[in-house]
């Protein structure tokens, strides 16, 4: 279906071929759904959100910037936007109930250099000593201090999980479902081999901005 917008910046967004997410290839055998976007790098899409969003938007983002580059002495687009590629999304699996969010990482090096930076830094902490189903973790966690403020600002924080597996950062609450993730991809058990897949007609198409499986 032909799609128009007089939007220049949604113009140029839709007006690209989209190549076929690799993440349907890395989905674990036992996904039960999964939202995917595949239509641009996190940078090209906030250029195209921020005119849409109004100024509210634009404060938030330069307070969020500033308050960054203060805490950890880098700003969101290296945070963020310097490893980061163009797939995005989540996905839950059969037996856990938590959802795991992926992004595709562009450069592993630079976002080994990000990481570090920032798991070392006053505010946040990064402890590797997790192994789940031969995948070691890495979790977020936040000094006693940090806490303490945020709880007596009800505030409630949590301290995810995450790994790199097939060219993807994985991150979720739940260690065990990162585990799940990164040890069906290295086990090769994956949605596109199974049977349901193949039954339901699934194959990946040749182009896709968005994909839901469920």
């Amino acid at each position: 279906v032909p799609v128009s917008t007089e939007d220049e910046g949604l113009a140029g967004l839709i007006s690209e071929r989209s190549a076929a997410p690799a993440i349907f290839n890395s989905l674990p055998d036992t996904t039960s759904y999964a939202s995917i976007v595949s239509a641009g790098s996190p940078e090209e899409l906030m250029d195209i959100i921020q005119p849409l969003a109004g100024p509210e938007f634009d404060d938030a983002l330069n307070k969020a910037d500033r308050a960054a580059r203060g805490a950890l002495g880098m700003g969101i687009e290296e945070i963020l936007f310097s490893w980061t590629g163009s797939e995005m999304g989540l996905f839950g699996l059969e037996s856990h109930p938590e959802p795991v969010f992926f992004v595709r990482v562009e450069s592993e090096r630079k976002r080994k250099e990000v990481f570090e930076d920032i798991l070392s830094s006053f505010l946040i902490r990064g402890d590797d000593e997790t192994v789940l189903d031969g995948v070691r973790l890495t979790q977020i966690s936040f000094p006693w201090y940090i806490t303490a403020i945020l709880e007596a600002l009800e505030v409630d924080l949590p301290e995810p999980y995450f790994a790199v597996g097939d060219g993807f950062l994985f991150l979720s609450v739940s260690g065990e479902a990162v585990a799940a993730t990164v040890a069906s991809i290295d086990r090769k058990e994956l949605l596109v081999r199974t049977d349901e897949w193949e039954k339901s007609g699934g194959r990946v198409p040749a182009s896709a901005a968005l994909g839901i499986v469920y």
